[in-house]
């Protein structure tokens, strides 16, 4: 692309998103890996209540390390949720990912001010100059932080969510190659980070959004049934006539039913929580509406010719894109794993 290769590959942009990528991926994996330990650490004294409660006094009586050791886990807990609460991580992240996207929107929003694009290929020195004072514009914009992006999240207006004016293009050679650029960068690129969100790439790869739904939903589905079933049939039992002999025989059903019960409601309440700490099953779901929209804007961007009407699917692409941020972040800032 001879007329926007310099338009399409900014370093300075490049450099920027880099940095604010590697804040988002540091911080995001610091509040998953402190929120999962936090859920684990949680959930071991509760274990240890059911099955001290489904196994007896007795064969706890000596035990006293795994108490303590219980009791360490759950005091690590609270530390680790009091931890990722000072320091914000999931703050950070929804930040850094809010300033990498409204980076990359900016870059390629610009592509819909056809005339200053097509300045490009005629005055170089003056799209050069209003380039600068557009990005300064952008940094300056950036550096509000929370509160842009709390505005952002929770006060949408469309006119808000573009950083350039749409224009017609004036140089139908400079529209051509920008369109072809746009058609992979933007729509092929889009649809294929989406669509690797929600089904796995290949054999062997890491589970995918979908698989990890359908996963830790079947455990938390199950385990709950598996609570009330316990109790179901301890119910039963007790008013059968083969109680009085369990009884007599030293089996406690009530308390093993009851420590059993307990397990499982523990199982199932940790794995909605994990649910809810990894925003399943909304991300892959809106992930999937997500690539509907985005083929449906493809395939009008291919069949119509005419310049304008190539920019209106773009400037609809744009649109799709600001909302699907928004939906993310409102998504992200919700989530939590214990408290």
């Amino acid at each position: 692309f001879t007329r926007v290769g310099r338009m399409l590959k900014d370093e300075r942009l490049i450099q920027s998103f880099d940095e604010y990528n590697a804040i988002a991926l540091r911080n995001k994996r610091v509040f998953q890996a402190l929120g999962l330990a936090s859920l684990i650490f949680g959930m071991i004294p509760l274990i240890v209540a059911a099955t001290r409660l489904a196994m007896g006094e007795k064969w706890f009586g000596n035990l006293t390390v795994l108490d303590a050791f219980a009791d360490t886990c759950g005091a690590l807990a609270i530390a680790l949720i009091i931890w990722t609460r000072v320091w914000r991580y999931r703050r950070k992240w929804c930040l850094a990912v809010f300033c990498r996207e409204r980076l990359r929107q900016w870059h390629f929003q610009m592509f819909l001010d056809g005339a200053l694009v097509s300045l490009a290929s005629t005055d170089c020195s003056a799209f050069h100059e209003e380039v600068e004072h557009r990005w300064a514009r952008l940094q300056q914009t950036l550096r509000d932080g929370y509160g842009l992006l709390t505005q952002f999240a929770n006060f949408s207006a469309h006119e808000d969510d573009f950083f350039h004016k749409v224009t017609d293009y004036t140089d139908a050679a400079v529209a051509s190659e920008a369109f072809d650029a746009l058609e992979t960068l933007r729509f092929d690129h889009q649809l294929r980070f989406s669509h690797g969100k929600v089904e796995p790439e290949n054999e062997g790869s890491s589970f995918s959004l979908i698989e990890q739904t359908a996963l830790s939903e079947a455990v938390a589905t199950l385990s709950l049934f598996g609570a009330v079933l316990v109790i179901t049939v301890a119910l039963a039992i007790s008013l059968a006539p083969v109680q009085p002999r369990l009884v007599a025989v030293g089996i406690p059903l009530g308390r093993i039913f009851a420590g059993s019960a307990l397990f499982l409601a523990v199982l199932s309440a940790a794995t909605r929580a994990y649910r809810t700490g990894f925003t399943l099953p909304d991300e892959p779901e809106s992930y999937a509406e997500f690539c509907y929209r985005i083929r449906e804007l493809k395939a009008q961007f291919k069949a119509v010719s005419a310049d304008h009407e190539r920019v209106r699917c773009l400037k609809h692409l744009e649109e799709e894109c600001a909302t699907e941020l928004r939906r993310y972040l409102r998504l992200k800032m919700r989530t939590t794993f214990i408290l």
